[in-house]
């Protein structure tokens, strides 16, 4: 029989993450000192599925800007969501800049003797 998987807080405002009172197979999770005994994977926010590593977002109350932040740098009077996220729905939420184009014609620097 299987022990239950529970997805819960790792803490107040952190990362969703799998736990278990009692582990679910041999070598599944570790030690943790938390809701539960053991802890394995985080869980995307966005996407629902568990991964390595998570990125911390916000977005502001006063406009719809998502940024990556620090949990600690958040103003929660400002702050109307939090998310984790994924590498993958990171590149989704926050889209690359686009670079800009090397202007045409402009001369090169001269190189120095």
């Amino acid at each position: 029989m299987s022990q239950p998987i529970e997805v819960l807080r790792a803490w107040e405002g952190g990362p969703l993450r799998e736990f278990a009172a009692i582990r679910p197979k041999p070598g599944w999770g570790i030690p943790y000192d938390g809701p539960k005994p053991y802890a394995n994977s985080y869980i995307c926010e966005e996407c629902r599925k568990p991964r390595v590593g998570l990125y911390f977002l916000k977005v502001e109350a006063d406009d719809a800007q998502i940024a990556l932040a620090t949990p600690a740098s958040v103003d929660p009077t400002r702050c109307r969501e939090r998310l984790w996220v994924c590498g993958a729905c990171k590149s989704v939420l926050i889209p690359k800049q686009e670079q800009p184009k090397v202007l045409k014609g402009t001369p090169r620097p001269e190189a120095r003797a």
